[in-house]
């Protein structure tokens, strides 16, 4: 299969609005860690999922991810 020059812009505007996406996927990721956790654990799961994500983000996309949510939590990008 050959990849014509409108493949390229479709294949750039999927990449871009996956992009777009990332941040959201991280927040719901700590909205199920804090539903899913007991009402007095509910605040330490949050934690502990904003920190695994943290801990295995890529640098460049910690402050996409962590400002694009309001919450920075103070960490440097």
């Amino acid at each position: 299969m050959r990849l014509d020059l409108r493949d390229h812009g479709s294949l750039a505007l999927w990449a871009s609005d996956c992009a777009a996406h990332a941040p959201h996927a991280a927040a719901y990721a700590v909205r199920a860690a804090t539903y899913a956790a007991t009402p007095s654990d509910s605040e330490s799961a949050t934690a502990r999922e904003r920190d695994w994500q943290h801990q295995r983000l890529p640098k460049h996309l910690r402050q996409l991810v962590f400002s694009a949510r309001g919450n920075n939590r103070g960490r440097g990008a």
